[in-house]
């Protein structure tokens, strides 16, 4: 994608940033008034940040020292843990160049004239440590001792706190109890470690490559923590095609809306789309490494992610039919791995 088919604005917005807990140890009323805030929030932009999560500093630095030192082992020792050559299972490490993100969106498609945008970026994935469809898929313990037996502490605190949103978003669209907690009862989430090595700027100002290129998450919400570098970018919701640059702050928790939210709610929570490029007004000629994690929170396997009841009516039908969250997942990763 060519830098000037999109427009960037060239002052980062600072989308809502609302104390989570509020919810957690308010009074009814205060509960109220932040789901209602929250909820706002998210049909704005599709994105709100989180402060006071309930997961504390020390944790959130300490996972993300945990991604830079798994990024930092040699090659041969991350390729022990090999995302395999297809799609599924989506466990493990890939390689820069190994997902084809920019195949996601039909907007990148048409810019891409047929060649390929390259993504400078090395993940590593894994899921619930009990689940036999999916195995994850791990260094050897003497490669990095201890690394296992965190990230997997850390995915079920980063769970806790995607049921705890969930209840919010039931709340703030007044729904029953239950209407998102109980299709996300099975976890079939995955947790995410990015590394965008450092590269030419020149390489993504003149849209070769991207660190990440745009395209929307799958599942109902996600997670995102990230280090200070910059270059997070959503589309404008009033704007299509002008992307807003993020201030990103340590500390904090960016939480946005994934498809299977924007199908069951009938587009009443769209699923944003966000890249990762240059920082605003970047002027060096290298970019430095950055690192984040994602929790890409998710439905059951066998959960439909058809348009809910609660939002069709003869003026608003139903814009997304049956169709099990597995299925839908299949489908979008395999547009990754080409």
């Amino acid at each position: 994608m060519n830098a000037g088919l999109t427009e960037v604005l060239t002052t980062p917005r600072a989308f809502p940033s609302i104390e989570l807990s509020r919810f957690i140890s308010g009074s009814h009323d205060d509960q109220k008034r932040f789901c209602t805030e929250f909820v706002g929030a998210l049909k704005t932009f599709g994105f709100v940040s989180l402060t006071r999560h309930g997961i504390d500093d020390v944790t959130v630095e300490e996972a993300i020292d945990w991604n830079r030192r798994f990024h930092a082992l040699p090659v041969d020792i991350k390729l022990k843990a090999a995302h395999p050559k297809v799609a599924i299972p989506h466990r493990g490490y890939c390689y820069v160049g190994q997902e084809v993100v920019s195949n996601l969106t039909e907007q990148s498609t048409r810019h891409r004239h047929g060649s390929t945008v390259v993504d400078i970026k090395e993940t590593f994935d894994q899921g619930l440590e009990d689940d036999q469809l999916c195995l994850n898929r791990w260094v050897d313990e003497s490669d990095l001792p201890g690394f296992r037996s965190f990230m997997e502490a850390f995915f079920h605190i980063c769970h806790a706190v995607h049921i705890v949103l969930l209840r919010c978003i039931e709340i703030g669209l007044e729904l029953k109890p239950d209407t998102f907690v109980s299709r996300c009862s099975a976890n079939t989430s995955e947790l995410r470690l990015t590394h965008y090595p450092a590269c030419d700027a020149e390489t993504i100002r003149s849209g070769k490559a991207n660190r990440i290129s745009e395209h929307t998450d799958f599942g109902t919400l996600t997670l995102l923590f990230q280090d200070n570098v910059g270059g997070l970018e959503i589309e404008d919701q009033t704007h299509h095609g002008t992307y807003l640059p993020i201030v990103e702050r340590r500390g904090e928790v960016i939480v946005n809306i994934g498809d299977c939210m924007q199908r069951w709610t009938n587009n009443v929570l769209v699923s944003t789309k966000h890249r990762v490029r240059l920082p605003v007004d970047y002027a060096e000629p290298r970019l430095g490494d950055r690192y984040s994690i994602a929790y890409f929170a998710k439905p059951g396997r066998d959960e439909n992610v058809a348009t809910l009841d609660e939002f069709i009516s003869p003026s608003f039908p139903a814009k997304y039919g049956a169709m099990t969250a597995w299925n839908y997942f299949q489908a979008r990763l395999n547009m990754l791995f080409v």
